[in-house]
């Protein structure tokens, strides 16, 4: 039984030579959850010339759209992930940053309570595997 997991994500084009993901997030019923204690990390991952997948160097950033974060209502809270197309040629971007020709190819979110992975999502599925999420934080 995890205490929290990921009951929805939602890609999305933003601005131009951006992706929004939105990712919501709920607690177990009748579990307090302490907000520090919990981690989530967005992944995204690229694609070169030469076929081989890496996580970006285009810069991500990440937001609550829910705040106060507390899960104490019992309903999701809603975390949104902006990143910068690699081919964007924006700043920030993993062209700008000396990583030209890749491609944007998916994306993982894992969350975690207590150092201890609670839940992941992976687009591709196929991500996951070739880049698992670890179960447990280190300190």
């Amino acid at each position: 039984g995890a205490d929290l997991g990921i009951v929805d994500t939602l890609l999305q084009d933003g601005t131009t030579g951006m992706k929004r993901l939105r990712v919501a997030v709920k607690s177990r019923p009748g579990v307090e959850i302490k907000v520090p204690d919990v981690r989530i990390y967005i992944y995204f991952y690229e694609v070169g010339e030469n076929g081989e997948i890496v996580i970006t160097d285009s810069r991500v950033k990440t937001e609550w759209l829910s705040p106060p974060v507390n899960w104490a209502a019992d309903e999701p809270e809603l975390l949104l992930g902006q990143y910068i197309m690699p081919e964007s040629d924006m700043p920030g971007s993993s062209t700008a940053n000396g990583a030209p020709g890749r491609k944007y190819h998916g994306y993982i979110v894992a969350v975690y309570y207590h150092q201890e992975l609670q839940d992941f999502r992976s687009e591709p599925a196929t991500l996951a595997k070739e880049f698992p999420v670890p179960l447990y934080l280190k300190e």
